[in-house]
């Protein structure tokens, strides 16, 4: 659940760099929860976000490491996400690394 929820909402926080001098935020009702977010470094971009909804919390920070090479890619998350329910339990985790090679000649893998 805290990977689905947190990824989903990762998209929604990393479509524009928010301008962390001027305060800059991203505030949303998402699936009838509150989610908010803030770029806290702005090189390289950090973003930190909470989401509340019912009796559960999502929050963290996550930073987007990318390299591309001639015939492949490769995407890593940085950072953690925290799933922390009303009765004290929480589940901390990462999100998945991703590489995908063979782009341009070879055989492609994800």
């Amino acid at each position: 659940m805290c990977f689905i929820w947190s990824f989903s909402l990762l998209q929604v926080a990393i479509v524009k760099p928010f301008n962390p001098a001027i305060g800059e935020t991203y505030q949303a009702d998402i699936a009838g929860g509150r989610y908010t977010a803030e770029q806290v470094v702005h090189h390289p971009p950090i973003t930190a976000f909470h989401y509340r909804k019912d009796n559960y919390t999502i929050y963290g920070s996550l930073e987007l490491a990318a390299s591309i090479g001639i015939n492949s890619g490769d995407g890593r998350f940085v950072g953690d996400i925290t799933l922390q329910y009303d009765d004290g339990y929480w589940v901390k985790g990462k999100l998945t690394n991703g590489k995908m090679t063979g782009v341009l000649v070879g055989t492609t893998t994800f």
